[in-house]
């Protein structure tokens, strides 16, 4: 069951929905980096599940232990840095019918099928949304990494049950389209409730989120992700690019069906525009 992405950065998770909890050990970060565990704290708790009505009724805090890795005072020490979030909130008795019943659109029968119900089925075991936790931890490190060299990420709910929120500017490189996108990015990180830039569009959002959880159905979204500050000539050509590891990456979050690069979020598009 492989659980590691990533060659000179690697990263492994480890644990299941249900287990004891659940974990990353990453690879490679440099040595001397001081980590802000507030700041990474603050992070990984945005992923917890229980702070709005259409989470799931599963309540974690995501609090996590530092096993290796740092110095005693914060410092990456060049050593494999492992980190482990302990699961306080299972209920598996609901999940017993699993191995009779499998949900549409999770990996309860392909599970099956590959390891004929020795799998660890409740909360879907190791295919669980849950080791994205573990995964935060390690990305809220790299994220720290990359903005003390000039390299800036951020990600907004675009698009939920139908309702946009404003979409990144990303008409050219001009001054001031510049100055416009790292405002939006700055409104983005300083959202309390749904990532989005126009805080004015997160209340319809909202709404229309609980519309469908009181029909008792689900709707998707999509989600737009910027990067700034990337130097040229990172990757390698043919299967190790930036976008062949960065779609790599995304597929292994469960629930992820399509990914595009491009402007405006027109990768697809694209296809039906003039050169």
């Amino acid at each position: 069951m492989p659980s590691t992405f990533g060659n000179r950065l690697s990263v492994t998770v480890f644990g299941q929905s249900h287990s004891a909890g659940v974990g990353c050990v990453v690879e490679g970060f440099p040595s001397g980096f001081a980590v802000d565990t507030d700041a990474l704290e603050a992070f990984v708790e945005r992923r917890a599940p229980g702070h709005a009505p259409w989470d799931t009724p599963r309540k974690e805090k995501d609090s996590f232990r530092i096993l290796s890795g740092l110095n005693p005072d914060g410092m990456t020490c060049g050593a494999p840095f492992a980190a482990i979030i302990e699961n306080t909130n299972t209920r598996s008795g609901d999940y017993a019918n699993l191995l009779t019943v499998p949900r549409p659109g999770h990996a309860d029968f392909t599970a099956w099928a590959k390891w004929h119900g020795a799998q660890d089925v409740p909360g879907g075991g190791h295919f669980s949304a849950r080791v994205t936790g573990p995964l935060c931890v390690a990305g809220g490190i790299a994220l720290q990494m990359l903005a003390a060299r000039g390299v800036r990420i951020s990600a907004h709910l675009l698009e939920a049950a139908g309702v946009r929120d404003e979409a990144f500017c990303l008409l050219d490189n001009s001054p001031e389209a510049q100055a416009r996108l790292s405002s939006q990015m700055d409104a983005v990180s300083d959202s309390h409730g749904l990532p989005v830039v126009d805080q004015g569009r997160e209340a319809a959002i909202t709404a229309a989120v609980m519309t469908a959880r009181a029909e008792k159905d689900t709707v998707g979204g999509v989600v737009e992700c910027v990067a700034t500050g990337i130097p040229a000539g990172v990757g390698s050509p043919m299967f190790d690019g930036m976008e062949s590891n960065v779609a790599r990456a995304i597929f292994g979050i469960p629930a992820v069906k399509g990914i595009e690069f491009g402007l405006w979020l027109r990768g697809l598009a694209g296809s039906r525009q003039p050169g």
